[in-house]
């Protein structure tokens, strides 16, 4: 998801056979790094192993695009995203945990929701969610 169209960018391109190449890659470095990491870390292993080889994966298909098209799907504001995630993610493990579990989830995802929104408006990060603020807020407004 991260890597933007490049899918869809491979898929309609002279160079559309790569993809199912990096595709197959990809199986194999999962398979590889499951088997070294699944048994040393449990799941947290398996989940490692996924992680890392989905990130050499779009390495690869950004090293490639970039190569062959010059494209490059990143900007600024992916970092801000990325950097707004972190300080959510961050300031909502501080809160300590309740014993009632329902009250735990409403408070944590309702304080997510609203620092990492919050923060994307504030950054004005993604025009979208600027947009869909300002018509919340003005319909906020009205009554």
């Amino acid at each position: 998801m991260a890597s933007g169209m490049s899918n869809g960018i491979l898929a309609n391109s002279p160079y559309y056979r790569y993809n199912a190449w990096f595709v197959g890659i990809l199986v194999v470095l999962t398979i590889i790094s499951n088997l070294i990491f699944l048994p040393l870390m449990g799941m947290t292993g398996a989940a490692l192993a996924s992680m890392l080889s989905m990130l050499l994966y779009s390495l690869v298909k950004f090293g490639f695009l970039y190569k062959k098209f010059g494209y490059q799907p990143y900007d600024y504001r992916f970092v801000q995203i990325i950097l707004f995630g972190v300080i959510t993610f961050a300031a909502v493990s501080l809160i300590p945990a309740s014993d009632n579990l329902y009250f735990n989830i409403i408070l944590v995802s309702g304080l997510t929701t609203v620092l990492f929104t919050g923060m994307l408006y504030a950054g004005k990060t993604l025009p979208e969610v600027n947009q869909f603020m300002q018509r919340l807020l003005s319909k906020r407004n009205k009554n």
